[in-house]
Order: structure tokens, then sequence, then C-alpha cells
């Protein structure tokens, strides 16, 4: 029986095409990236320049006299009245505002694309996440003074400044860009951020035998403050760096 040599070959280099398109074809349709909310090490660094001062506490009298002192707990605060602090925090003491459209990553593509051709990668919301404010300890165990934290940051940047934001799991393409061949490329999501931050100041009173309160200066706390979630804010981030074909 005779072999057709010249079909044979046609054959084989017919599978070989369509094996190569099929391994192309993985790495294409791979494009929507691999999914994650948790950061990469350069976006973590990127985040601290985020992080809050540390409090500081001052005890001043009606002369002018400023005493610092140790940070008072909630409890002394407000569950105390009659110690003489007054249950209240002010906004007082040089507050002042910024925003930043990068503040609070939410989650993240990336591919690493080994195949020869260039890829489309694409950001899809394929989870559900929540993000959280970022503040002071003050202002997270303060009912009252959260209300007014919130509350200042709203007058000042509208009422979508929010303590929590949930961002829905979602199959719209919200951004994309193009992957050289031996290339590695990221997606960044992030919900805007507001910030206050200052003194927060609460009156002293000398309390009388018969519960008089009589005003003798002030407990101060500076460095009071943190970032809302600006939740109608949403931006994105992208890059890539030449990594090879090869695992």
């Amino acid at each position: 029986m005779e072999v057709d040599i010249t079909k044979r070959k046609s054959v084989f280099m017919f599978l070989l095409v369509a094996l190569a398109c099929m391994f192309n074809t993985l790495y294409v349709s791979a494009g929507m990236g691999n999914f994650t909310t948790k950061p990469d090490k350069y976006e973590i660094e990127q985040q601290k320049q985020y992080k809050l001062p540390t409090p500081k506490a001052y005890h001043m009298a009606i002369n002018g006299n400023i005493v610092s002192t140790e940070i008072l707990d909630d409890e002394d605060i407000i569950r105390r009245p009659n110690t003489g602090i007054s249950p209240m925090g002010y906004w007082e003491g040089g507050y002042y505002y910024a925003s930043d459209n990068y503040r609070f990553f939410v989650s993240q593509v990336n591919w690493w694309n080994r195949s020869h051709e260039t890829v489309t990668l694409k950001y899809i919301q394929r989870e559900t996440v929540t993000t959280e404010w970022d503040v002071s300890g003050k202002i997270e165990a303060d009912a009252e003074f959260r209300v007014q934290f919130l509350a200042a940051l709203q007058a000042k940047f509208g009422a979508q400044v929010t303590h929590t934001h949930i961002t829905e799991k979602s199959d719209e393409i919200e951004a994309q860009m193009n992957v050289p061949p031996g290339h590695e490329a990221y997606i960044n999501k992030y919900k805007g951020g507001a910030y206050s931050g200052g003194s927060a100041v609460w009156y002293k009173y000398y309390v009388t035998p018969n519960h008089d309160y009589i005003l003798v200066g002030t407990y101060i706390e500076t460095n009071q403050g943190g970032w809302g979630i600006m939740s109608n804010v949403i931006s994105y981030t992208n890059g890539s760096y030449f990594r090879g074909f090869d695992s």
C-alpha cells in the first residue's frame, strides 16, 4: 500500500497550525486577566503616603498655659461627664481639607502575556468589594464625633462622602489596555477619598458639689481626622513591563 507523503505532510502541518492557534487563543481569551482584591507590593508602598499622623493631647488653661498629657480614652470623655470634660467634641483648631482620586484601592486585574501577539487586558469587577473609611481612633469610637466628622466632609465635598462603600460585582468592561508580547500588565481600580484633619477640642469644667460647671480650660487632641470615601469618584491606573516568555 502506497502512502501519499505529500498529503501526510499537509495534514501534519495543519495540525501544527491548529495547535498553535489554540495555544495562542488560550492567552488571548485569558486577556480578562487575574482578578485580585489584594494590593501588590507597589500599591502597598504607595498607600503609605496616606498613613494618619499620631494624635497628641494637651490641657490648656483659661490663662493660656498648655500642658502635654496622655490621650483620654472614649470612656473618660463620653461616659463620665462629671469628671469635668464635656462629652461633646468640637471641630476647632484649624481643620483643613484635601481630596485624592486614588485614596482607596479596590481591586486589580493583571496578566502576563507569554504569547507572541498583543492581547487586550480588560478590567471587569468580578467580585463585590467593601471599602471602609480610614479615620483616627477617637472618631471611630465616638458616635457623636463620627457624625460631626462625616457632616464636615459632606459639607465640603458633597453628600456622596460616606464611611462605607460597596462596589458591586459586574460583567461590564470598565477599562482596558493592550499588553505587548512578553509583558506583564495590570489595571488598578480606586475609590476617591476626602480628608479632614486638625485639632479636636473639648471644654473642661470644674464641677462644684452642687454639680454646677465652671469653665476652666480645654482638652485638645491634635491630628484627629481621616479619610472618608467619595462614593461617586472612580479612577484607574495601568502599567506594564517586559517579563519575557518563559516562567
